[in-house]
């Protein structure tokens, strides 16, 4: 029985990889490549395997240039507007920043280019439309405020002070 034991030990510290082939890294596709095959791999790896240094992944070498024009979230894209920014990133330029990017209008529900927005703002909100609850021609820009806070139909401060004056 001791002989048993002695021998199952003895296979524990046997190493395993005895059975099974030593690998290396390779540097530029980033897999293990058995030992036995390391140098050919390397020869065919460099010559037709391309690590992209914006994203980090492998390509067919043929494909380098169609990677990097076209599908690299790292690449650089030129928005419409002008600038240069990173391809991932531009989705969120068009949505927050762009200047060309389109914008809708509060008061009409136009939609205008970003760059000139305020102006068309400015402009739109100066029209004037007859109050729903009072009948008085009011400023668009200011109406919610109207309403909220001036509007005689809702006893606001104008009917205050139409009161004070005796119109009443």
């Amino acid at each position: 029985m001791e002989d048993n034991i002695a021998g199952e030990e003895a296979a524990a510290c046997t190493p395993l990889a005895a059975n099974h082939d030593a690998t290396s890294r390779c540097r530029n596709c980033d897999r293990d490549v058995p030992d036995r095959s390391f140098e050919m791999h390397i020869l065919h790896c460099m010559r037709r395997i391309w690590r992209c240094t914006g994203c980090h992944g492998t390509f067919d070498s043929n494909h380098r240039q169609e990677h990097i024009d076209s599908e690299c979230p790292k690449g650089t894209v030129a928005c419409e507007c002008g600038e240069a920014l990173c391809r991932e990133a531009l989705p969120a330029h068009m949505r927050e920043g762009c200047l060309l990017a389109l914008a809708r209008c509060p008061f009409c529900a136009l939609d205008v280019c970003r760059a000139e927005l305020v102006t068309h703002v400015e402009y739109c909100g100066a029209r004037t439309e007859q109050c729903a609850l009072c009948s008085r021609r009011v400023m668009l820009r200011d109406l919610d405020q109207h309403v909220r806070l001036a509007c005689a139909a809702r006893g606001g401060v104008a009917a205050a002070v139409s009161r004070e004056n005796g119109a009443d």
